[in-house]
């Protein structure tokens, strides 16, 4: 037996529900799964079924048309974030840690190239022979 959809089980609670009316007596009752049901209880049951699916339905609509407006508006709150963004570091600074104050992530600094790596030992050796600065080992062949 194949599956009912809903829709189809709307039309169906729908039939069910005009033709207790139409067909039976008020005072008619029905015994069902081991109770005492009137009429009335039961065209009432199978119209609040239907009453209910149109209520999730419209519910569901209304869902869609706020998420559609919700994405909408995110679409155009990140566009103006990304200029705010861009002001806000030709401000601060690109690499400022302020601008976490208002959520954004500040760059990080860009990777150093082996020429700088290169140029900053050679000048931190002049610095040291300049200076005359010794590490911790040489200080201790001079003291003894």
């Amino acid at each position: 037996m194949a599956r009912t959809t809903k829709t189809q089980r709307e039309a169906m609670f729908q039939a069910l529900a005009a033709g207790i009316t139409e067909d039976f007596a008020a005072t008619d009752t029905f015994w069902v799964t081991g109770r005492e049901y009137t009429r009335d209880e039961l065209a009432g049951l199978f119209q609040a079924c239907v009453a209910a699916s149109a209520r999730t339905h419209d519910a569901k609509v209304a869902w869609l048309i706020a998420a559609k407006e919700e994405a909408e508006l995110h679409r155009k709150a990140e566009a103006l974030r990304q200029g705010v963004k861009l002001v806000f570091e030709s401000r601060l600074g690109r690499r400022n840690p302020s601008l976490r104050r208002y959520g954004m992530q500040p760059r990080r600094p860009g990777r150093k190239t082996l020429a700088v790596k290169v140029r900053a030992a050679a000048r931190s050796l002049e610095t040291r022979a300049d200076r005359g600065t010794t590490g911790k080992r040489p200080r201790r062949k001079l003291r003894g």
